[in-house]
């Protein structure tokens, strides 16, 4: 009996939650946003002609005819509309310039590459192109196949801006397939310590990562 009651409370209280995410979700949607934009306004407006429909039997001498109603109540449709793209269009711009600007912070990009000399493999290099225009301190590049080999801001310092490249050291580069170069993943800070991700198919994306597990606390072990 305690069973059953306890879980008839917990469904009543799932369907709870269930209701107010819902009215949540309304709540903040653009249509119940306009909607109560509109009711505002309109309310206001027969306020301001000296109609109150809320608590008294409208004059419908003072309301104004069909016509005239109809014609106030395009007026103000296209006054909204107008009101509507001007807000979409700011939002808009400011997306597209937020979207420029975290692409300026996270174009840096790396690969693995060997080095011939004499036609006969020499060494690995590791290249980066840092095109943010600003030095990244704080990094960790891993390699695709490899889980054991990392490279770090810790082993080589911070990637300048330009392109530039690290030599491998030979103890590490030995297990490398020289028949396949591996793709590399980035983990990099950029100059507002955002945390930025480049997978091994080259997609950059913003990460949200714990505290600890950023780049900054990277220990090497």
């Amino acid at each position: 009996m305690q069973l059953s009651v306890h879980g008839d409370r917990m469904k009543a209280v799932a369907q709870l939650e269930s209701f107010a995410a819902t009215v949540k979700r309304i709540w903040q949607s653009p249509g119940c946003r306009w909607f109560l934009l509109i009711s505002l306004v309109w309310s206001l407006a027969l306020h301001a002609w000296g109609l109150n429909p809320w608590g008294r039997e409208i004059d419908y001498t003072r309301a104004g005819t069909l016509g005239q109603w109809v014609s106030g109540i395009g007026s103000l449709s296209a006054v909204l509309v107008a009101i509507g793209a001007l807000f979409e269009e700011r939002r808009r711009l400011a997306r597209a310039a937020q979207q420029a600007h975290d692409a300026s912070l996270s174009q840096l990009y790396a690969w693995l590459a060997l080095v011939y000399e004499g036609g006969i493999p020499h060494r690995w290099e590791v290249r980066f192109n840092n095109a943010t225009l600003t030095p990244i301190y704080y990094w960790v590049l891993r390699l695709e196949g490899y889980p054991g080999i990392h490279f770090c801001h810790l082993t080589t310092g911070p990637i300048v801006p330009g392109s530039t490249a690290r030599v491998i050291p030979e103890s590490v580069s030995v297990p490398l397939d020289a028949a396949k170069i591996s793709r590399t993943m980035l983990v990099f800070c950029d100059v507002e310590s955002r945390t930025w991700q480049r997978n091994f198919d080259g997609r950059c994306a913003l990460v949200d990562q714990d505290q600890e597990s950023t780049p900054k606390a990277h220990d090497c072990k």
